[in-house]
C-alpha cells in the first residue's frame, strides 16, 4: 500500500474514532440524566405513603438498572477507539517509512517487511459505527 492508501485508511479510522466518541457521550448522557431522574423520583416515591408505593419503587429499580447497564455498555467505546487509533499508529509508520528516500525496486522489495506487518487494503480493527448494543469481539 502506498502512502496515499495509509493516508485514506488513517483519515476514515479518525473519521470513525469521532464518529464512535461523540456516539458514546450522547448516549452516556441520555441514562445519566434518566438514571437521575428515575432516583429522584424513587426517593419520593419511597417517602411517601401512597397505596402502590412498593411496586412504584421496584418499577423505578429496574429504569435505573436498565439505564445503569446501558451507560456501562456505552463505556465500552474505549476498547474500540483504543483498537482504532492502534491502527491509525500503524498506518502512520508505514507512511514514515515510505517517506523516506524513494526505494529502489530491490529496496523496495524489502520494505514491508522492514516496516512491521504489512496492513492490507481495506482492513480495519473496528466495524462499528455507532454504540448500539450487538456482538462484541475480543482480541
Amino acid at each position: 500500500m502506498m502512502i496515499s492508501g495509509h493516508l485514506a485508511s488513517a483519515q476514515s479510522d479518525m473519521s470513525q474514532v469521532q464518529t464512535l466518541l461523540r456516539d458514546a457521550v450522547e448516549h452516556l448522557l441520555v441514562d445519566a440524566c434518566a438514571i437521575r431522574e428515575a432516583s429522584r423520583l424513587q426517593q419520593t416515591v419511597a417517602r411517601s405513603d401512597h397505596a402502590g408505593a412498593w411496586e412504584k419503587t421496584l418499577e423505578l429499580s429496574q429504569m435505573i438498572d436498565l439505564h445503569a447497564g446501558s451507560a456501562l455498555r456505552h463505556l465500552q467505546f474505549q476498547d474500540m477507539v483504543s483498537q482504532l487509533i492502534e491502527h491509525v499508529r500503524k498506518h502512520l509508520d508505514a507512511m514514515a517509512e515510505l517517506s523516506g528516500p524513494e526505494p529502489t525496486v530491490s529496496e523496495g522489495q524489502g520494505l514491508s517487511q522492514h516496516a512491521g506487518s504489512p496492513l492490507p487494503a481495506g482492513s480495519k480493527p473496528v466495524l462499528a459505527i455507532d454504540m448500539r448494543q450487538g456482538e462484541v469481539e475480543l482480541f
